[in-house]
């Protein structure tokens, strides 16, 4: 009985001494990166209607919360 064929990679790995791209240190400060977090939907339609209620977006409400707490617990 033949061994099964060992598949073929479609890409290979970069060589060990091959430049790498460094996607994380380059940002700059006013570049925009997601966070997503799971919340229970109950809890995500609260925020959604009290931001809307004072004519904020959710992600203008958990900002101004955050910087709120930051600036209280340093």
């Amino acid at each position: 009985m033949k061994a099964p064929k060992q598949p073929v990679p479609k890409i290979l790995p970069p060589d060990d001494d091959a430049p790498t791209l460094d996607v994380t240190s380059n940002r700059a400060d006013d570049d925009i990166k997601t966070i997503q977090f799971k919340v229970k939907v109950s809890k995500h339609t609260e925020i959604k209607t009290w931001a809307t209620q004072h004519g904020m977006t959710m992600t203008q409400a958990l900002m101004q919360g955050y910087e709120l707490l930051k600036k209280q617990r340093g």
